[in-house]
């Protein structure tokens, strides 16, 4: 049967998000939408930035019986005069042959 797979993050990426403030958002997959979460934490003290953003965005997303969506988490800063930095993308998965399953969540690596 071919289905969209929701991966998802990393388990450190999860482990760095515990806590945040998140809000959820759909993106098309290739038969269901797909729910993703953005993730904010105040700048506390900071006389120049307000907050932090990490949005968590599909990175790659392999055919095994339909799509498998991999996110990591896209860095944005958020400055207290409105200005919106791209930073960097952050928990990213690694394409490495040598894992025997298709996925190892808490090693962050795949190979489909």
């Amino acid at each position: 049967m071919r289905t969209d797979q929701y991966i998802g993050l990393t388990s450190d990426a999860l482990n760095f998000v515990k806590g945040m403030k998140a809000k959820e958002y759909q993106i098309e997959g290739a038969w269901n939408p797909i729910t993703l979460l953005i993730y904010e934490q105040d700048c506390k003290n900071d006389p120049v930035n307000e907050k932090h953003i990490y949005i968590e965005v599909v990175q790659v997303s392999p055919w095994s019986s339909g799509p498998m969506y991999f996110t990591h988490l896209r860095h944005q800063l958020v400055k207290k005069c409105g200005q919106i930095v791209e930073m960097s993308y952050l928990f990213s998965w690694v394409c490495d042959p040598n894992i025997t399953n298709e996925f190892d969540v808490v090693n962050g690596h795949y190979y489909v």
